[in-house]
Formats: C-alpha cells, sequence, structure tokens
C-alpha cells in the first residue's frame, strides 16, 4: 500500500503525482526498503492485471480546459444490462475520459471541460440520460502550470504519452533532440507542474481485495484542514491514494480486504465534525480514454505550429 501511494499520488496537494520519472531507488529510500522490493511488487501488481500502464496526463491548464468528477446514482431496480448500457452513452459524450463503475446503482463519471456553462450542460446531459436527479459534481483543481510548452516539448511529451519510463535516447530519437536536451526539458516541465503521471487500473484483476472510493465532502475548507490527516490516519491500512479535489472535498482510494468493514468505516467517516456528508462505492470495473487528452495534446501540437508559435503559454 506504501509503495502504491508513492506512485499515484503527490507529496504536496496536487490531485496526482508529478515526478513521472521517480526511480525505484527514491521511492525505497523514502520508504526505507530495499530497490528490489519496490520494484518486485510494481511488477507483481504490473504481472496481476491489476495496474495495466502508467500515462502521462498533461496540465489541463495549458490546453484551457478543467476537470470535474460527477457521482450520480442511477433509479433504483435497473437491470445490470440497463446500466451498462447507460455506462456506454455516457461514454461517448464530449469530454468524458474516464467512468468508475460502482457495484450497485452509483458510478464516478471524469471529464474535462472549458468553462462553467459547458460543464452544466454535460451534468445536464448525463442526469437527462440517466435519470439520475441528485448529482454530486465537483471541480478537480490543477496548479497553476509555471511554464510555457514550446513545439520541442510538445514532441517530447507526445513521445512518452504511455511511457512516462520511457529511456530518453529513445525519446531523443523520436523527438529529433539530443538526450541531454530531452532530460533538461523533462526536467523543466516536470519541476513547473505541466506534468502528471497515472495508472491505468483494471479493478477486476484484484484477488482478495475490493478497489473502493470514499469521497469525502466537507463543511468548510477549514474543516478539511482540520480534519483530513485524521482521517487518512484512520484509512491508513486500506489507503492507495489521496487525491485532493478542491478546498473542500477529497477523494479517498482504498483496496479493501474485509467488505463486511464498509459500514463501519463510513459510519465513522459520516461522525467526524466538519463532515458534511461522505460516499464510499466500491469499485467493480473502470473505463478509461485517455486518447482524450492525447487528442488535445496533439491538436495543440497542431496549433503551435501553424502559427509559428515558439511556445504553448503557460495557465
Amino acid at each position: 500500500m506504501r509503495i502504491c501511494r508513492e506512485f499515484m499520488q503527490d507529496r504536496g496537494t496536487y490531485p496526482l503525482q508529478s515526478d513521472i520519472r521517480q526511480s525505484f531507488g527514491k521511492v525505497a529510500d523514502r520508504l526505507d526498503v530495499d530497490e528490489a522490493t519496490v520494484r518486485r511488487r510494481i511488477a507483481r501488481l504490473r504481472e496481476s492485471g491489476f495496474m495495466k500502464d502508467w500515462h502521462v496526463f498533461p496540465n489541463p491548464g495549458l490546453f484551457q480546459l478543467r476537470v470535474a468528477h460527477a457521482r450520480l446514482d442511477v433509479p433504483r431496480g435497473i437491470p445490470p444490462k440497463m446500466k451498462d448500457d447507460l455506462i456506454r452513452k455516457i461514454k461517448l459524450m464530449q469530454g468524458v475520459w474516464m467512468i468508475a463503475n460502482h457495484f450497485g446503482g452509483s458510478m464516478r463519471v471524469i471529464l474535462y471541460y472549458e468553462d462553467e456553462v459547458s460543464l452544466r450542460k454535460q451534468v445536464e446531459l448525463i442526469a437527462r440520460v440517466s435519470g439520475s436527479d441528485d448529482i454530486f459534481c465537483r471541480e478537480v483543481h490543477f496548479p497553476p502550470c509555471a511554464v510555457g510548452l514550446s513545439e520541442d516539448d510538445l514532441a517530447v511529451v507526445e513521445s512518452i504519452l504511455s511511457d512516462p519510463a520511457k529511456p530518453f535516447e529513445k525519446i531523443s530519437k523520436e523527438a529529433g533532440l539530443s538526450s541531454r536536451s530531452v532530460k533538461k526539458r523533462l526536467e523543466g516541465m516536470i519541476s513547473g507542474g505541466a506534468l502528471f503521471m497515472i495508472p491505468s487500473l483494471n479493478p477486476r484483476a484484484l484477488s482478495g481485495v475490493t478497489l473502493a472510493e470514499l469521497l469525502v465532502v466537507y463543511e468548510s475548507p477549514e474543516a478539511m484542514t482540520r480534519e483530513n490527516g485524521l482521517i487518512a490516519s484512520h484509512l491508513d491500512r486500506y489507503l492507495m491514494s489521496a487525491q485532493l479535489g478542491d478546498s473542500e472535498h477529497m477523494l479517498f482510494v482504498l483496496a479493501m480486504t474485509n467488505i463486511s468493514q464498509v459500514a463501519e468505516i463510513l459510519s465513522w467517516e459520516t461522525q467526524q465534525p466538519g463532515v458534511n456528508n461522505a460516499f464510499l462505492d466500491l469499485v467493480e470495473s473502470r473505463m478509461e480514454d485517455y486518447a482524450a487528452f492525447n487528442h488535445q495534446l496533439k491538436r495543440k501540437l497542431v496549433q503551435v505550429q501553424k502559427a509559428g508559435l515558439e511556445r504553448l503559454p503557460a495557465r
């Protein structure tokens, strides 16, 4: 669990891991374990099929885009086949790039959008298609990007989109740059908050463990600051990652070894002072479309080339 956390979340306030090329040795040093242990555990997670791939996730602000997630409950009593059809329809909607399908009648939809008007339209469409009249939707805040990206930077990013650990020599050949230039550009983009790393997960590959999502809604930013550390500490034995949404909500990704503890955990969470509401959902499957942001990256690359711009401005 500790190793997973190191690769899935940042030690700052970022929603994802920002050190996209952190080494096994660096993680081993932080956790005070042997590097071979880290390498072996990650290899086992990949061989099992649970951790399928790693993807580079460019800061949405670079594309003048924002990210939100929406949790919804479909009407009770609909058969599983109808829910599967609903998921297929939602997946085809503009901006949807991930769906966490929960056991039962709920799901969480992650999407990107341009402004509040477009987000409202996307959520209204999801509500209309699903028949849900109670959708919890919040923005997932990414930090401001401190660097602009040049055409060469974008070429480097395109090369590593589905392989953050790709060797510098291979990136240099694909991007048409020297290895030294590739390394320097990557270091600048990483330190400037331009790139993040996200794993592609298959919950069905887990054995003896069930992936769960705990969404905690706080009464105020002050309550979140006060209670968040206590909640994370209480969940430590289950916690895979704690992903900051905004100043009033937090998403905890858990690996549950005992389903009977779900009700106990949810009861404890909702009784904490400052917690306005909490949802604990068991994840049946995840549908991911990383090509959505890859497409945005390539589109911006073409815009930079056509406009003769030197850099894609920071946001």
